[in-house]
């Protein structure tokens, strides 16, 4: 693919201003430091870039990868949970005495914020098969509500209120666009 296409096809209306952002947060931070880019700015942009390069990437990928990776994705994130009450760390982090995250040796990894996009990604799998008729009966509302309860669980054993309330808005408002007959008409536009 030719690189300024790739480039022009970038959503700039939304990248100029986070870049601003970012650049206006790495002053404040480098202020912070006494007019030094350790220890905050530094890692500040660093980080920004390692996930811009990320976001890059994946949106590289076709709609139909993310598709067929939903419920894979759901069920290792669902493990990744369930190993956090087995074996996870507690007190690394700002929430000592909460068991909410994985030692990985090189990193700490914490699977119920990894839940909120993977939430989002299930359900939208699951009423983008389901029937449109069916998406405001019991079959449409049952399974996303056990969809969304079962982290919503594991994340409250944690405990963590926030990220469980999040992972919950994140599945309604998905379950709300599902049955909405604007979001359907404006998704089917979309495809």
């Amino acid at each position: 693919m030719n690189l300024p296409v790739v480039f022009a096809r970038q959503p700039w209306i939304v990248l100029i201003p986070l870049f601003a952002l970012v650049g206006l947060g790495g002053a404040v931070l480098y202020s912070a430091a006494g007019g030094s880019l350790h220890p905050y700015a530094q890692s500040h942009v660093l980080r920004f870039g390692l996930f811009l390069v990320m976001a890059f990437v994946i949106s590289m990928f076709s709609r139909n990868f993310f598709r067929i990776m939903a419920y894979p994705t759901y069920a290792l994130i669902l493990m990744l949970l369930v190993l956090v009450e087995l074996v996870g760390a507690v007190g690394i982090g700002v929430g000592s005495g909460s068991q909410r995250w994985l030692d990985l040796g090189f990193m700490t990894l914490q699977p119920s914020e990894l839940m909120k996009p993977g939430i989002v990604l299930v359900l939208a799998k699951f009423y983008e098969t389901l029937p449109a008729p069916l998406t405001r009966s019991w079959r449409g509302l049952v399974p996303a509500c056990i969809l969304i309860g079962i982290p919503a669980v594991f994340v409250l054993i944690q405990p963590d209120l926030g990220t469980a309330l999040a992972i919950c808005f994140g599945g309604v408002v998905i379950m709300f666009l599902a049955g909405s007959r604007s979001a359907g008409s404006s998704a089917r536009r979309f495809r």
